[in-house]
């Protein structure tokens, strides 16, 4: 049986945004017997200095992947300029 998971536009923007931070790929790679969503969201957490802990609802990842993918951005541009 095949089953079909829908990814919120949220998720699809972070995993397009972690693509573009090599480092990021490689750290979320490098542990690949915990693939897990939670534990990737911790590991982006992480290298964007932000500390999560908790039971996050489906607004609540939302929101969390938004904050990522601004702070992954910031990271981006300030290493461009």
């Amino acid at each position: 049986m095949t089953t079909i998971q829908y990814f919120n536009q949220s998720v699809i923007e972070l995993s397009e945004e972690v693509s573009k931070h090599p480092p990021l790929r490689e750290l979320i790679l490098a542990h690949p017997e915990d693939n897990t969503f939670e534990s990737k969201l911790g590991r982006i957490a992480a290298y964007c200095g932000l500390e999560i802990d908790g039971y996050f609802d489906d607004d609540a990842v939302n929101l969390l992947c938004a904050k990522l993918i601004s702070k992954l951005r910031e990271r981006r541009t300030s290493i461009i300029h």
